[in-house]
């Protein structure tokens, strides 16, 4: 079902996308770990942005012509806070989106160029990567929650699938 806001049409699933990014828009974040996860990179930058801003403020004359909001401690740990969860969701796809390069078709030399690795590097990172996806499947079995991760057979495929990869090069 479609519903008219400000003369466009929004589905319900944007509906509740929206909701979902006010309550975003009114969390406090003082922790990495505050941040919820599969929260969208951009909402992160965007609050991370708004933070950043009045701290940039801070260094306004104090005579300055225009109102500004200036920032308080809370802003500057904010800052950090998002900052690093940030760094951390890059960080965390980067095996992720090379193994769906690779997937994909790209060559191992072509995630290396990518990553501005060399090409061991990248082999490193895919298995250390399938490592902690085979360990993510294990612990979320083990406490009876739904799977996430490699399963063991999926991930004896992924690295059949990376040695074939070597094999091809």
């Amino acid at each position: 079902m479609l519903q008219q806001q400000r003369g466009i049409q929004h589905t319900e699933q944007e509906i509740t996308m929206t909701e979902q990014h006010e309550q975003w828009q009114a969390l406090e974040i003082r922790r990495p770990d505050d941040v919820p996860a599969v929260t969208p990179l951009s909402w992160q930058f965007d609050k991370l942005y708004r933070h950043s801003e009045r701290l940039m403020n801070l260094a306004l004359p104090s005579d300055f012509p225009y109102p500004v909001e200036v920032a308080g401690a809370e802003d500057a740990v904010a800052a950090i806070a998002l900052g690093e969860s940030i760094r951390r969701d890059i960080e965390y796809a980067r095996g992720t989106r090379a193994r769906q390069a690779l997937e994909l078709g790209a060559t191992v030399a072509d995630v290396a160029g990518a990553l501005d690795m060399d090409e061991d590097q990248v082999r490193e990172l895919l298995r250390t990567w399938a490592d902690g996806q085979r360990l993510l499947w294990q612990s979320t079995t083990d406490d009876g929650r739904p799977p996430l991760g490699l399963s063991p057979d999926a991930y004896a495929d992924f690295l059949a699938f990376l040695d074939q990869a070597d094999a091809d090069r």
